[in-house]
């Protein structure tokens, strides 16, 4: 793992618990349904890495890079354990606006909530003025690769976002049950990274994962022959993409659906 800690002295970060992790506008309990909307990517890049609940359970990228501006944040993310992973002890700004895009990357922003959106409240060790927001923003609109953003609807985001697609969660916290966007400079499609993360709720999921599990099961069962016509008959099938069937059996080093 190479792990890249530099220092920095601007904003960004939440505000964390040293011993639980547990962040302001953290997205433990959304995390599953933010992965189920991201597209197929070859490295994948995490802006605001926090208690890293997105990072730490989507399917690992050929390269994930994590990116805080808070040491300590750094610090315990050098303790997970995946597979070619760099830190970044760093202003988000500064590394975007360096860093060489090739168009393979998906850049996941999750930034302090905008000051308007928690009633002025500090919530975070490095809070953003709305000029940071409206800096970031500007920045993010202009990456050559894709990029999805979260954070709660307001004029500044919903102006500088016009255009992008857009999905509205509902988490739970704190002060009770609050809409939080999910903007994207694609289309939201079936054509995901990570499959093992869809369904809308809890039995949802499990519903899915049961129905994968007996099919696989029964496929497994087949004779050998027989296994591989079903295989090539669903790879050829006009319903399966060629480049869908082609990151399947890339994906396969990486130890799950492409």
């Amino acid at each position: 793992m190479n792990r890249r800690l530099n220092s920095a002295l601007d904003f960004i970060v939440k505000n964390d618990d040293e011993q639980s992790m547990s962040y302001a506008g953290g997205k433990g309990r959304l995390w599953q349904d933010i992965v189920s909307l991201m597209p197929p990517h070859e490295v994948y890049i995490e802006t605001h890495l926090g208690g890293g609940s997105i990072m730490r359970n989507k399917r690992e990228s050929a390269l994930s890079i994590g990116i805080d501006i808070d040491h300590r944040v750094i610090s315990k993310a050098c303790g997970w354990n995946i597979k070619n992973l760099e830190l970044y002890n760093i202003d988000a700004f500064e590394f975007l606006s360096k860093y060489n895009f090739t168009g393979k990357e998906l850049v996941y922003s999750d930034p302090p909530y905008l000051a308007s959106t928690k009633k002025n409240r500090k919530y975070y060790r490095f809070e953003y003025s709305d000029e940071d927001h409206q800096r970031l923003l500007s920045l993010l609109l202009k990456l050559k690769c894709r990029v999805m953003i979260s954070g709660y609807s307001s004029p500044l985001y919903e102006r500088a976002l016009d255009g992008w697609d857009v999905k509205e969660l509902v988490n739970v916290t704190h002060g009770g049950l609050r809409r939080e966007n999910i903007w994207a400079n694609f289309p939201f499609s079936a054509d995901l990274h990570d499959y093992t993360s869809i369904g809308g709720s809890f039995r949802e999921r499990e519903r899915i994962r049961r129905k994968t599990a007996r099919w696989v099961n029964k496929l497994a069962q087949l004779p050998a022959v027989e296994r591989r016509a079903v295989l090539a008959a669903l790879i050829q099938s006009s319903d399966i993409e060629p480049d869908f069937a082609n990151r399947l059996v890339r994906g396969r080093s990486l130890g799950a659906l492409a």
